[in-house]
């Protein structure tokens, strides 16, 4: 099939990804590093590069290697749970 148009939404207008990715970010911070993440401080760092992002959530917890790979393994044991309930 060929696409005839692609949509980005980068402002949360048709889906509100921002807040699922705050929340995400401050399970990860209090399951790994026992952070409490407040919505202030992702404010204040959002839209940073990613890494240095994490870096600084993640009050430098651990390497960037790891916290990415806390971040993937939290995303991915969550949205099999959502995806299962979901049936996708």
């Amino acid at each position: 099939m060929k696409y005839k148009a692609v949509l980005f939404d980068l402002d949360d207008t048709l889906l509100k990804t921002a807040t699922i990715k705050w929340a995400h970010h401050k399970a990860v911070a209090k399951q790994f590093y026992n952070i409490d993440l407040t919505d202030e401080v992702l404010a204040k760092h959002w839209g940073m590069p990613f890494e240095p992002m994490i870096a600084i959530l993640y009050q430098r917890a651990d390497t960037p290697e790891n916290m990415l790979k806390a971040r993937t393994r939290h995303w991915k044991i969550n949205f099999s749970k959502m995806s299962r309930k979901m049936d996708l």
